[in-house]
């Protein structure tokens, strides 16, 4: 699931790879078949019993991201809409209120919980696994904000403008051009758009986005 996440993500933001796509999907999971034999050996399993402790705390960190970036960047309106638009599924504002502001309280007491585990495991692991671990795990989060700086240099203008420019958010689209066509027709057709509107207000309680 995480891996067809990053797949769609990756070809999203990057279209030129768009038509190698199933060549570097099978590129990378033959790659991850390949290596993942190393956990059959006996140092492969207590490599990976090392790491399993670890998911607790990165994982934790990893929703409490996209809750960041989906919740509270992108806005909830946006979130409802687009689900509604592409499973019909229309989220009461009370599960996305839950969302937003319970649930990141429980993966906080989760990613407390698991750095202490961590903490403790590493102590009892070899030198060797624990510097494997550490570089598996956060290698990933230092691309994140190395992308961002890489987005700053390559933008143009004031720091600050460009930095409020890269938090700022934007508005979903699907890859498919059939699909991209018939959200466009929704979101630029005010008869369409606000029949969606009054639906999503009065089965969900979405309230419309300002359009000024």
């Amino acid at each position: 699931m995480q891996l067809s996440a990053f797949f769609t993500s990756f070809f999203d933001e990057f279209d030129e790879f768009r038509m190698l796509k199933k060549e570097i999907t099978m590129g990378i999971i033959g790659f991850f078949v390949f290596t993942t034999t190393f956990y059959c050996s006996n140092h492969g399993y207590n490599f990976f019993r090392a790491m399993s402790f670890t998911q607790i705390t990165l994982q934790g960190m990893i929703f409490l991201f996209l809750i960041l970036v989906v919740m509270w960047i992108y806005g909830k309106e946006r979130f409802q809409r687009d689900v509604f638009f592409m499973l019909g599924i229309k989220y009461p504002t009370h599960i996305i209120n839950i969302v937003r502001f319970v649930v990141p309280l429980f993966l906080i007491i989760t990613t407390l919980f698991g750095i202490g585990l961590t903490y403790s495991s590493m102590g009892r692991s070899p030198f060797y696994e624990a510097i494997a671990v550490t570089i598996i795990k956060v290698v990933p989060w230092i691309l994140i904000p190395g992308y961002m700086v890489y987005s700053l240099v390559r933008a143009t203008g004031p720091f600050m403008t460009k930095l409020r420019k890269l938090n700022r958010p934007t508005d979903w689209f699907p890859t498919e051009m059939e699909d991209r066509q018939r959200y466009e027709s929704v979101l630029g057709s005010s008869d369409i758009s606000h029949q969606l509107s009054v639906t999503v207000v009065e089965e969900t309680g979405l309230v419309e986005d300002d359009q000024d």
